[in-house]
């Protein structure tokens, strides 16, 4: 009885073995049908970095190499019924370790590369925002740039852009005919150490007192001996924020814009000039349809 049992075991074991190998080959022989690649298993785990090397891309059918990767945004709507994924690209040719960079606007849809070359002045870093800006229901590309890092809050070139038909199109720019675009500021100075700032676009006013200022020496820029007003404007610079902004809770997006604002010198900010832009879509344009001013005291 003993044997009959044992000989039952090791039948049922030899069974099991071979039905295990039967799987494995079976596994494996559908792995290999599908020709995937092997994982790839680390040789090590840290090594020293070479920017001018590492982590690049070349593009060679749109005439691009050594490029890097500035900012990639998820998988988004931009446009109607299309999804795609956004890249800014940096082309580093000045050999300083991603900046300065010219850079390319890039979406990857449908099984298609579209790039837009956007490169106007050098960038030390840049800026994606997708978020939908003229209630089309798909996306608009915000890009924010850093093209100076000297004078104030440093200098930025701001823009957006909108995908269509295969298209990568400018809709707005912060830079018109090489100068910042005019965003309404003016500055006024009056008696007893205040400054008026004014938008003659919005018709916003704000009076700043400037009256706890104890260095008397600094208002010899104000007035004169006789204590009259010395004609002065404000200095408004680019926008070092340019972020979308939803104001009112529609689901369309405004642009924020903060512009960096001095009056005796870039040295010496006073404050924010703040714009909201809202897309016309009878005009096909951006325009300012509130104003704001932040103190920095």
């Amino acid at each position: 009885m003993k044997k009959a049992i044992c000989g039952i075991l090791i039948f049922a074991l030899v069974l099991g073995l071979c039905s295990c190998g039967e799987r494995e080959n079976s596994s494996s022989d559908s792995s290999s049908s599908e020709n995937y690649p092997e994982h790839q298993y680390l040789t090590n785990d840290a090594v020293d970095f070479n920017y001018d090397t590492m982590l690049r891309l070349d593009i060679p059918e749109v005439g691009l190499e050594n490029l890097f990767i500035r900012e990639k945004t998820a998988l988004t709507q931009i446009e109607s019924e299309t999804y795609g994924e956004v890249y800014l690209l940096g082309d580093d040719r000045w050999g300083r370790r991603t900046m300065p960079s010219a850079h390319y606007l890039a979406v990857v849809t449908d099984g298609k590369l579209i790039v837009k070359d956007i490169f106007e002045l050098a960038a030390y870093s840049g800026k994606l925002y997708l978020n939908d800006c003229d209630g089309d229901g798909d996306n608009e590309i915000t890009v924010q740039e850093t093209v100076a890092m000297t004078g104030g809050a440093g200098q930025y070139l701001s823009r957006v852009f909108d995908f269509k038909s295969g298209e990568i199109n400018e809709v707005f720019t912060s830079r018109v005919d090489g100068w910042i675009v005019d965003t309404g500021f003016t500055g006024e100075i009056m008696k007893n150490k205040k400054l008026k700032i004014k938008n003659r676009f919005t018709g916003f006013s704000k009076i700043i007192n400037f009256s706890d200022i104890e260095n008397e020496d600094y208002f010899n820029w104000w007035y004169d001996e006789n204590g009259e007003i010395i004609p002065r404007d404000i200095m408004v610079d680019s926008f070092f924020e340019f972020i979308p902004v939803d104001i009112d809770g529609d689901g369309v997006f405004e642009i924020k814009g903060k512009q960096y604002v001095s009056l005796i010198g870039h040295a010496n900010g006073i404050g924010a000039a703040i714009s909201y832009f809202s897309y016309n879509n009878e005009k096909g344009k951006f325009e300012i349809i509130k104003s704001d001013f932040e103190t920095f005291k």
